[in-house]
């Protein structure tokens, strides 16, 4: 429950990335590491040294193309999925239309899923209930007693007549098995 609400939210998110000085200088420390090597052995960035030991073997110009054709690519799908979890999220928790804030994308997003799993799962059960609906004829005690019956007389020469004991409404079957000599 502590979920659904916004400022918890805001508030976890906040608190996630309150230290974020330390981690931010651990990067920063990396970064120039890198740099300093990249420029000992003769490149003028550690990207250039990246870019020239890379699968694009040095064409930045590949890299460049590689990029702009990966945005083009997700482009459509990135805005057509906050455009679906921004009105999924106006609909379901905020009718005043503040929008969908950065620590609330992660929250949405698995709530849409979620409802997203029990659509499915209800129309899978409205299948299962069809199909058990449909052999529901062919599964009654006395269809299935009765091809019982016909099988074994069929595939055993047994015949199984029926006697009905009235005293507790018990039904029992009597095995009549030919004698061959």
């Amino acid at each position: 429950k502590q979920w659904e609400s916004q400022s918890h939210r805001k508030k976890m998110f906040e608190l996630f990335y309150a230290n974020s000085d330390i981690r931010l200088n651990a990067l920063q420390h990396l970064r120039q590491s890198r740099h300093e090597l990249a420029l000992q052995i003769g490149y003028s960035s550690f990207a250039e040294l990246r870019a020239q030991t890379s699968l694009f073997e040095g064409d930045l110009h590949a890299i460049d193309a590689y990029l702009r054709n990966a945005l083009e690519c997700i482009e459509p799908e990135c805005e057509a999925e906050i455009q679906q979890l921004s009105q999924y999220h106006c609909k379901e928790f905020d009718s005043s239309n503040n929008g969908l804030k950065l620590w609330d994308l992660t929250f949405v997003k698995r709530l849409q899923s979620l409802a997203n799993e029990n659509v499915q799962q209800q129309q899978n059960d409205e299948h299962k209930q069809q199909f058990l609906d449909t052999l529901h004829p062919y599964l009654t005690v006395p269809h299935c007693l009765q091809s019982l019956q016909r099988l074994m007389s069929i595939c055993f020469n047994i015949d199984m007549d029926k006697c009905l004991f009235e005293d507790n409404g018990i039904i029992k079957y009597e095995l009549k098995v030919p004698v061959t000599e």
